[in-house]
């Protein structure tokens, strides 16, 4: 796979796993946060906005 394919297939589960939390459980305050932050990452590499991407940090 190219790495742009593997960038969105890693979007769409993250996209996933968000909503599976927010319908079920939504009190993983912290993982809806993290999972936040690498979907706004995926969505700009797919971009190509690498200079913002590598700027962003996830702090557990």
């Amino acid at each position: 796979m190219r790495e742009l394919e593997l960038i969105k297939q890693r979007l769409k589960l993250n996209i996933r796993e968000y909503t599976k939390i927010i319908e079920k459980d939504n009190r993983s305050v912290t993982r809806l946060k993290r999972l936040g932050i690498e979907i706004r990452r995926d969505m700009l590499m797919v971009e190509d906005n690498y200079w913002e991407y590598l700027l962003m940090e996830v702090d557990e």
